[in-house]
């Protein structure tokens, strides 16, 4: 969710540079907490009110990204990576808190991860493989897209160019 907020805010800096156009930091909160429950049709979701689903994350505001403390929806939308998250609960039940998963265990789920993805570098390598002597064919296909006019400026290919 952090990651997503950050680049709703960066995203419109790069198609315009009227930047009363883009969205505050308000709106990008609300639609990651609000309209994001509103899209889920689940009453309440995203909002603190009795009877909404208790759903909760606290976030420690003495961390580097809240300092100094200006504006918190600014910070949380554009700074907050989650590093200071410190508890999620979710339908009223802690599922993080203190850096770990409550709900699973972690060590046991890295663990058989590491052992599936393991069991699968042979096949992941053959088809990197298989693929190497299509990426020029590739490449060309998406130099020859990119210079194609659609009738807007795609800035990040023209800084790339």
């Amino acid at each position: 969710m952090w990651s997503v907020m950050t680049t709703a805010g960066m995203l419109h800096t790069m198609t315009g540079f009227n930047y009363e156009r883009w969205p505050t930091a308000r709106e990008i909160l609300a639609s990651a907490t609000e309209a994001g429950g509103r899209a889920l049709r689940i009453p309440g979701l995203g909002t603190l009110a009795p009877g909404a689903p208790a759903d909760l994350v606290l976030v420690d505001l003495t961390t580097l990204a809240f300092l100094p403390l200006n504006d918190l929806t600014r910070q949380l939308v554009h700074v907050e990576l989650g590093q200071s998250v410190r508890l999620t609960m979710v339908a009223g039940r802690v599922l993080f808190e203190a850096g770990k998963v409550t709900s699973i265990d972690e060590a046991a789920l890295l663990e058989e991860a590491r052992a599936l993805f393991g069991e699968r570098a042979g096949a992941l390598a053959a088809a990197e493989a298989q693929v190497e002597p299509l990426l020029p064919y590739y490449r060309e296909m998406y130099r020859r897209a990119a210079e194609t006019d659609v009738g807007m400026v795609r800035k990040l290919w023209a800084d790339l160019a």
